[in-house]
């Protein structure tokens, strides 16, 4: 994941921030830009070809979103549903409703579900 993290306050993005910078730092796919303003935040998820415990391969952005809202509780909307062409893993996500506590408190769920996914067995 990639992350442009735009917000409204400090309070909000430094949380979202730190989170995403966390996990790269694990060696996740996730990544973030540091925040400039605003109330979005545009993510990228690089997660295409990878397979869910389930065995479903994840293909496109749509696959994606519906993995991590089942998997995580996180949801965000993916940059086609604005008339983005292709499947790139980029996302549009809302901090402008939600507190600190719970941007803080997505991301183990959310490194859970990124964790937990593997390439599949033809790709090795």
């Amino acid at each position: 994941m990639t992350c442009d993290c735009n917000g409204t306050s400090d309070s909000t993005r430094v949380p979202l921030n730190d989170g995403q910078g966390s996990a790269r730092d694990d060696g996740l796919p996730v990544d973030c830009v540091r925040p400039q303003g605003a109330i979005y935040v545009s993510a990228r998820f690089a997660l295409h070809g990878m397979q869910t415990p389930e065995g479903t391969v994840l293909h496109t952005d749509d696959d994606v979103r519906q993995y991590l809202l089942r998997a995580a509780g996180f949801a965000g909307v993916p940059f086609n549903a604005f008339g983005a062409q292709g499947d790139h893993g980029w996302f549009r996500l809302s901090i402008g409703v939600v507190s600190v506590e719970q941007i803080e408190g997505i991301f183990p769920s959310l490194r859970r579900a990124i964790e937990a996914l593997a390439v599949p067995a033809a790709a090795h």
